[in-house]
């Protein structure tokens, strides 16, 4: 590269660090960042999808503990948060997924409860989902909201 290229590099690299009120190497450092936790949910997101047409084939010939393992995952990589909206009506506790339109329950206890919003959850998310011609499936990556800190499930 010609060492006018670096030199404007370097300039643009500056002026967007100073924009954000961040030293170089700060921007730097955090723009990587970024860049590598996409990179790796990307993948994760491609590796879950292909444990999905894995374990719905006949033919499986691993579980998907050892799937996960031989893929680099663990479980907790792979947890998903979905908002629940609970409470007690009439000596039942009865709660839905706000995220996922569909999943409701009403149980004796809320431990009960939040047991069958879980497996709720995880039914719809195991149905297969059509896809058109050129479509990808992707995340968006959203921080939990300041009032999340606070609640207990």
């Amino acid at each position: 590269m010609a060492l006018n290229g670096i030199v404007a590099i370097e300039r643009l690299i500056a002026r967007a660090a100073d924009f954000e009120g961040k030293t170089i190497s700060h921007f730097i450092m955090t723009s990587a960042l970024e860049r590598a936790e996409e990179t790796v949910q990307r993948h994760q997101m491609k590796i879950l999808h292909d444990m999905r047409i894995l374990f719905s084939s006949s033919s499986l010939t691993t579980t998907p503990k050892a799937f996960m393992s031989n893929s680099g995952l663990s479980a907790c990589e792979v947890e998903m948060k979905f908002r629940a909206v609970i409470k007690k009506s009439e000596g039942w506790w009865i709660g839905w997924l706000v995220d996922l339109p569909g999943v409701n329950a009403q149980e004796k206890t809320q431990k009960e409860l939040l047991d069958s919003l879980r497996i709720g959850a995880e039914d719809m998310l195991s149905m297969e989902v059509p896809f058109e011609p050129e479509a990808q499936m992707t995340t968006v990556m959203v921080k939990d909201p300041a009032w999340a800190e606070n609640q207990t499930a």
